[in-house]
């Protein structure tokens, strides 16, 4: 769900040659397999996506206690960082947040105007 999110609320309605989103899949699920992860891109086929099969869940656990999440890895969040942002020891803290978490406040959770509207006001300060 949320690759149609982002799909309909960002990259068709942002046309931003600037716009970069990594997409980060990972084995969550027993059915989560890189094969299936493949066809998951198609969900989000533009050139500004780059997507990443991470083989375990090391990266949602860093993300995990940087989030202060308790009862489950960081999974299925999105991550905003302003342009020039880097990845550093510990990981950097994301400009904005969303998710579809149960344990993250439900002021962060995944709406794709927000989404969109907090995108372009980024890509327009730039």
């Amino acid at each position: 769900m949320g690759a149609r999110v982002v799909q309909r609320y960002v990259l068709d309605q942002i046309p931003d040659e600037r716009l970069r989103l990594y997409v980060v899949w990972l084995p969550f699920h027993p059915l989560d397999i890189r094969d299936r992860a493949k066809e998951a891109t198609l969900l989000l086929d533009d050139p500004r996506v780059r997507h990443f099969w991470a083989a375990n869940l090391g990266l949602p656990e860093v993300y995990k206690a940087q989030l202060k999440l308790k009862d489950s890895v960081a999974w299925d969040v999105f991550l905003i960082y302003p342009a020039g942002a880097t990845w550093t020891e510990p990981a950097p803290v994301p400009g904005r947040l969303m998710h579809n978490l149960a344990e993250l406040p439900d002021a962060q959770r995944l709406d794709g105007l927000s989404l969109g509207k907090d995108l372009m006001q980024m890509l327009a300060r730039q």
